[in-house]
């Protein structure tokens, strides 16, 4: 039987966890033509393509559709300007700083 896995179906919007697992034992790395995508289902394929940034790249998007391609955020932009932006925003986001924020964020919710 043929594998085809189409993220705006039926079957996955009704229940994706079938489709994940046959993902992992049949297609870790899917390939979609129609859609234009590919898709990694296993945990460790994962991991290395996050950290392979050289084969791996963000900038043409981070969907399908790519509608945020070529905008001004961190998670589509790519080495060089991504490691620049990164090490900026990682001295803003310390734990500690997101820990003083948490009675602020509490009492706006509460």
């Amino acid at each position: 039987m043929d594998l085809t896995f189409d993220p705006y179906g039926k079957e996955y919007l009704a229940d994706p966890y079938p489709i994940y697992k046959r993902l992992r034992d049949e297609a870790p790395v899917y390939h979609n033509a129609e859609r234009k995508f590919w898709a990694l289902s296993r945990y460790d394929d994962v991991v290395a393509a996050h950290k392979d940034v050289v084969r791996f790249l963000s900038g043409g998007g981070v969907t399908i559709e790519g509608y945020e391609a070529g905008h001004p955020l961190l998670i589509v932009k790519d080495a060089p300007q991504h490691t620049w932006h990164k090490s900026l925003v990682t001295r803003v986001f310390t734990p500690n700083k997101m820990a003083a924020l948490e009675p602020f964020i509490r009492a706006s919710n509460g």
